[in-house]
């Protein structure tokens, strides 16, 4: 499921975003620094996944899935 959210103005759906994620995708070009990091932290102290995609393309997410989680 992709969501998204307004970093500036929505910190509480991106806690409730995070709180319900099993795995997290984040794309370093939709996101600031500030907000990686905070991702980072979170997914750290919670044992998530934390996958890093080039963007929020398809094409992106299947590469990286691909990568991460090789179908035989």
């Amino acid at each position: 499921m992709h969501l998204s959210f307004e970093e500036d103005q929505d910190s509480a759906a991106l806690d409730w975003i995070l709180s319900c994620a099993d795995i997290v995708f984040l794309s370093s070009t939709d996101a600031s620094a500030q907000t990686e990091h905070y991702v980072a932290l979170c997914c750290a102290r919670a044992d998530k996944p934390l996958i890093p995609v080039e963007d929020s393309s398809l094409s992106s997410l299947e590469e990286v899935l691909g990568t991460w989680c090789p179908m035989a």
